[in-house]
């Protein structure tokens, strides 16, 4: 801590503001604890003198720790996250701790202040990944949300403290760090293959971890094997591994084996979703079986995530329905095709322009995929619902600055706008 810093904010806060947020902190207030307060002065300092909060080296990516719900006054559980994620056990992460604190609201079932604020927090520190949560006092678990830059979905993972604290930089870190990098968005096919790389260590300490039961409680077992699958997918996806995709899909099923229905339906249907997204891989790589997986699995999915449950969550698992839908249609089956359509509008009534724009840009999108592939069979209709479809997608591609979005949907109404053909 460079306190030359902090001490040179007294005279604009005034020694009884500092004092007084120092020490409610301190008795556990609405104002954050003591170091919180001193980390949240010195990076505003930093900001202001257009200094970078963190030194984060090439090759590493930006991970903030926010201040945990709960905590103790000296931040006893985020100290624990902090030290599960050693630098030298994880040196692609580079770990700063934020001066800020994400707080849950109980009626926000779906997290959407939470995932703004995060958000604001990936901005204000030039931040790849965000990490916030709570300890939970019954039973004393944590309970972490992470978010990456441009990711619309927060991951959620669960912890036993006392299980963690024995063993912080097994489990705890391994995991943290498997779901934080499959949460990194590459914007190039070199960076992709350079994660994937990245990502191969982590798989060998996550696949050491289950494989020798006496170091994961059971209740772990299915949050390490969603992690291993989130690895391998990034993997799969990015370096075009197909035998890691079929990997993954056999990590989620596994996770899906400890984390049951009955136990934890939404963390099943969590799973279920990451599933369909690695089989619909598969089946755009010409796996027919796996089309049909994806479809099923999306469809089980939907049966926890439901519209009145988690609105938004919901909308997500019907795009992913649709697009899955959508690549069994293109191999014949016009029925999907009508399917994945329907499922696209679904998820737009909720994934609105004005609540989550990029999100509804890239369904109507994808909707437009599914109308043009009707009208090159002959739906005239469907053909100008696509073109109507990308020009909307477009407008918020431009508005948003979003270059490859562009591009992508601009290549899309041309091939909408060519004689079927």
């Amino acid at each position: 801590m460079d306190w030359s810093l902090v001490l040179k904010v007294v005279p604009l806060l005034g020694i009884p503001g500092l004092v007084g947020a120092w020490v409610w902190g301190g008795l556990g207030g609405a104002v954050p604890p003591a170091p919180m307060v001193a980390r949240a002065i010195h990076h505003r300092l930093l900001r202001w003198r257009g200094r970078p909060v963190a030194d984060v080296k090439a090759g590493q990516y930006h991970l903030i720790l926010c201040g945990l719900d709960g905590d103790d006054v000296r931040e006893g559980t985020l100290r624990l996250l902090q030290h599960a994620l050693d630098p030298t056990e994880y040196p692609m992460l580079h770990v700063t701790l934020a001066g800020r604190r994400i707080r849950r609201d109980p009626q926000d079932r779906e997290r959407v202040a939470a995932a703004a604020a995060a958000d604001r927090a990936l901005r204000d520190y030039r931040a790849d990944l965000v990490l916030w949560g709570e300890v939970v006092k019954q039973g004393d678990s944590m309970r972490l949300f992470l978010r990456g830059a441009g990711k619309q979905e927060t991951q959620v993972l669960v912890f036993d403290k006392g299980l963690a604290k024995e063993r912080p930089d097994a489990a705890l870190g391994t995991v943290v760090c498997a779901v934080a990098l499959s949460q990194v968005a590459p914007v190039t096919q070199e960076a992709g293959r350079y994660l994937a790389a990245r990502l191969w260590p982590v798989v060998g300490r996550l696949e050491a971890l289950l494989r020798d039961p006496r170091l994961i409680q059971e209740a772990e077992r299915g949050a390490l094997h969603h992690a291993l699958g989130a690895a391998l997918s990034v993997i799969g996806n990015q370096a075009g591994d197909e035998a890691a995709l079929r990997w993954a899909v056999a990590a989620y099923d596994a996770a899906l084996g400890e984390r049951t229905r009955n136990r934890v339906p939404l963390d099943w249907a969590a799973t279920q979703n990451k599933l369909g997204a690695a089989l619909s891989t598969l089946g755009e790589r010409g796996d027919d079986a796996a089309r049909r997986r994806a479809v099923a699995a999306f469809g089980a999915a939907l049966e926890e995530r439901t519209r009145d449950r988690v609105p938004l969550a919901w909308a997500t698992t019907q795009n992913n329905f649709g697009n899955a839908l959508r690549t069994l249609g293109e191999c014949g089956d016009e029925a999907a095709l009508r399917r994945a359509v329907a499922a696209f509008e679904a998820a737009l009534e909720e994934r609105t322009r004005d609540r989550v724009p990029l999100d509804w840009a890239t369904t109507q999108n994808y909707r437009g995929n599914a109308l043009r592939t009707l009208g090159e069979r002959g739906d005239d209709a469907a053909l100008r619902r696509a073109v109507a479809a990308y020009e909307a997608a477009l407008e918020v591609f431009r508005q948003f600055d979003a270059p490859a979005y562009v591009g992508m949907a601009e290549r899309n109404l041309a091939r909408a706008s060519l004689p079927p053909g």
